[in-house]
């Protein structure tokens, strides 16, 4: 049971008033009617009560604290702060209600109101370990995110001295915990959560951080014992009998798992998602014919959810390669659906079906129909948050940001725990080039995911290309002691210390990786360890140590090729074509059909000289496999290598006779056709490779500089700026350039500078982006800057610049030197 202020507490911090007027006599009424549904334990009217009081007399003291702490016991601790903030506004000088505002805020997440209200406790003379606790936990995490190792040892120790002296300080004991942690001191841990349990047997953070110690210094029975004791604790965690039920597979108790989800079936006959985990269960440990059982002996009950049984034995089916049949029964089921008669109707169900239908068909390559049904289901049900999800990602992908966001808030909203929602976000803030936003996204659905590998890693990959190695670390770290055998966390984690230069712990995580790889669970450990290896001793630049070890990869009894691939690589690139073709005869002796080796003996041959034998090679490669765009790409650059533009065209072309879709071989004829002047047919191409993959940013950016160029109506240029926003942050000079025209096109003159002189400053010898640069600093009122600029594109290649920039800068110069003001921009 949850904490309760008794009714003593609360009419102690009461100040009653005598009888004054009707408003204060009955707020005091409906007070004491609050208090005592409190003490019956039926919340809903308490709080009813409450709220009336405090509608009558807004500064009831005993009716704000009531209601504060009711609401804390829901775990809903930003409200609960607002009403103790609206008590110290209406008496600055009540030093309790600062001290409980703090704790509050703290537990919301509202660090600056924290601070600020314990900070004014103690001004108010009210110190006391609560308040020593609250600035232990500010200070630890002001600690953590300055990476102040002695700081926050400090405030780990000072919590550790209060929760000595007061059991009960729950704020001090979670620094407590979280450090224990942080330091993987396991058993402090467990010291500390069973101290918790005891001072707080209603508090559920305990419980859980105790279960994680518990796995994690291997007393199982003491996990299953824990789990067991949860589940009946507490049962509103919908969450701990999957739990319970996953931990009994991991101990090979298959029955008592199996046990566990019927009895939960049972109880819950009407829920769904508990007869979808029995189902998903049996199928993972019994097979699929196990499923289909269940779900057809569910159907067969003929209970109100029949349709969304046959809907999941549908799903099974697609799921085991019957998609025509399960096609087939969802649209049988929508028509079924349809000619219910109105009452019996269930449009959430009907939307559940629709949406499942459309997964189907979008997989089957028909989106146009599974686009109708999404939207369908969204007629029968706004709020579905699977079909949400999908329609914000089409919304992503044609760049309408603003609309994939309100979906995203709406799903959001019904699903606020759903880690899939924030990486969604987080891809179209990227979409619109707002960094930050995108970063704390991906931070939430690390949060809400639990420190999820997948989740983990597509944080920590961007923390990393920001430079931010320690909060990167600190994600890493975190979901490792969760993931202890994940080799993709292992193997970012390694990376991230060869770029900081920190050998010796690159070393500890490749031992890891080596570990993991003689237990042989996980096939892809040993190749880690060994690319992380490769990595470490070619960022140390010990070339002779690395063509050293990648040699005894490869002569190791169970090798692959992939080390003598690397070594060849190494020594063409150090010209030693001698060395490079020695090595390629002993892989090719190990190999003799492996297409790359027999594209590097194409590269070694070309570098020896012999090209017409290459092209030879390459061309009988091809008539193997005509629809290898790699191998018509690499003809082409043979041709180029030669010189022979016009027989690299001419190869091109036949690529793309073979292999009309091919999208590399496309993207470089745009560029071809850029070259030779057809910016109508590059533009086309552009959209078509734009249509299939709109999240490719080089398709995007030549997209929308040629847009920006060579149109000039508004709605083309806004179109292209919606493409380019993504661009707004990124490192290239030519894509930074691109958004920054973009926005000068639109007149957006003073965005455009920042931009475009990232651009000029990173490539000071393109004409095309000094010109611009040029164009905007005149634009904004910096001639004698601007006349500088255009004096240097004078001296540059001008051919570059279309026929009307050349104009301009001939005009603009001009103009400039003659003192006259600005002419119109060129629309």
């Amino acid at each position: 049971m949850k904490h309760r202020l008794t009714t003593a507490a609360i009419l102690a911090a009461t100040l009653l008033l005598s009888a004054c007027d009707s408003a204060e006599e009955r707020a005091e009424a409906h007070y004491e009617a609050g208090i005592a549904f409190l003490e019956e334990g039926d919340d809903q009217r308490a709080s009813l009560e409450f709220r009336n009081a405090l509608q009558l007399v807004p500064d009831h003291r005993g009716a704000g604290i009531a209601f504060a702490e009711l609401l804390a016991d829901q775990d809903r601790f930003d409200r609960a702060a607002s009403y103790y903030l609206r008590m110290v506004e209406y008496d600055p000088d009540f030093a309790e209600g600062r001290i409980r505002l703090a704790e509050l805020a703290l537990d919301s997440g509202d660090i600056a109101t924290a601070r600020r209200s314990v900070d004014k406790a103690i001004e108010l003379g009210a110190a006391s370990p609560r308040t020593e606790a609250v600035s232990a936990s500010l200070a630890y995490r002001d600690a953590l995110q300055s990476s102040d190792r002695v700081g926050r040892d400090a405030a780990a120790g000072k919590a550790r001295r209060l929760v000595e002296e007061n059991p009960g300080l729950v704020h001090a004991r979670r620094i407590a915990v979280f450090d224990a942690v942080q330091r993987e001191a396991w058993n402090e841990v467990i010291a500390l959560a069973d101290a918790g349990i005891a001072n707080a047997p209603e508090k559920y953070e305990f419980y859980d951080i105790r279960l994680r110690a518990l796995e994690q210094v291997g007393r199982n029975p003491e996990v299953t014992a824990l789990l067991e004791d949860m589940v009946a604790r507490f049962p509103e965690e919908e969450a701990l009998p999957q739990m319970l039920a996953q931990w009994y597979v991991l101990e090979g108790d298959i029955a008592s798992a199996e046990a566990l989800l019927r009895v939960e079936a049972a109880e819950a006959p009407e829920d769904l998602e508990t007869q979808r985990t029995l189902v998903a269960f049996l199928r993972e440990h019994q097979g699929a014919a196990a499923a289909e059982a269940e779900l057809e002996r569910l159907a067969g009950q003929g209970d109100a959810n029949n349709l969304s049984y046959r809907a999941m034995l549908a799903t099974l089916k697609y799921q085991t390669e019957r998609q025509a049949d399960a096609i087939a029964d969802m649209r049988a089921l929508l028509d079924e659906a349809a000619a219910l008669p109105k009452e019996e109707q269930k449009p959430q169900e009907v939307a559940s079906i629709r949406v499942d239908l459309a997964r189907m068909l979008l997989e089957q390559g028909e989106s146009d129909a599974a686009r109708e049904l999404v939207e369908a289901a969204l007629r029968d049900d706004p709020t579905r948050t699977e079909a949400l999800k999908m329609r914000a990602t089409w919304f992503i992908d044609e760049d309408r940001v603003e609309d994939a966001i309100v979906d995203l808030r709406t799903a959001l909203r019904e699903s606020p725990q759903d880690p899939a929602i924030m990486t969604l976000m987080a891809a179209a803030h990227e979409r619109a080039g707002e960094t930050d936003l995108k970063r704390e996204m991906l931070a939430k659905a690390v949060e809400l995911s639990g420190s999820a590998p997948a989740e983990t890693l597509r944080y920590a990959g961007m923390l990393i290309a920001d430079g931010r190695y320690n909060p990167a670390e600190e994600v890493l770290m975190d979901a490792l002691r969760l993931h202890r055998e994940n080799v993709a966390l292992y193997s970012e984690l390694g990376r991230l210390m060869v770029l900081r230069d920190d050998w010796g712990r690159a070393e500890q995580v490749a031992t890891k990786l080596e570990e993991l790889a003689a237990v042989g669970q996980d096939p892809t450990a040993a190749p880690a360890m060994n690319t992380l290896r490769a990595q470490i001793l070619s960022a140390q630049d010990r070339e002779e140590d690395l063509f050293a070890f990648l040699d005894g990869l490869s002569r190791a009894e169970d090798a692959g090729i992939a080390a003598d691939i690397a070594i060849i690589r190494g020594l063409v690139d150090q010209g030693d074509l001698e060395g490079a073709r020695a090595r390629l005869t002993e892989a090719q002796e190990k190999a003799p059909d492996l297409p790359i080796l027999r594209l590097l003996d194409v590269a070694v041959t070309s570098a020896e000289g012999d090209h017409a034998a290459a092209a030879a090679a390459l061309d009988a490669m091809l008539a193997e496999a005509p629809q290898s765009e790699t191998l018509w790409l690499a003809r082409m650059r043979l041709e180029l290598l030669q010189g022979d533009r016009e027989a690299a065209a001419e190869v091109l072309d036949r690529g793309l006779e073979a292999v009309p879709e091919g999208a590399n071989l496309l993207f470089t004829k745009a560029g071809r056709l850029e070259a030779e002047g057809d910016i109508d047919g590059a533009i086309a191409i552009y959209e078509t490779l734009y249509a299939r993959n709109s999240n490719a940013a080089f398709v995007a950016n030549n997209l929308a500089s040629l847009l920006s160029i060579y149109r000039d109506d508004q709605a083309t240029l806004e179109r292209a700026y919606r493409i380019s926003r993504r661009l707004q942050d990124a490192e290239a000079p030519p894509l930074r350039d691109t958004y920054g025209w973009i926005a000068a096109r639109l007149g957006r003159y003073e965005e455009a500078e920042r931009h475009l002189a990232y651009a000029a400053e990173g490539m000071p010898r393109h004409p095309v982006v000094q010109f611009h640069y040029a164009y905007v600093l005149a634009r904004i009122g910096r001639d004698s800057e601007a006349l500088e600029r255009f004096r240097a594109v004078e001296a540059l290649d001008i051919s570059m610049l279309s026929e009307a920039d050349r104009e301009t800068l001939a005009s603009e110069i001009a103009r400039i030197e003659a003192g006259e003001p600005l002419a119109p921009s060129p629309q």
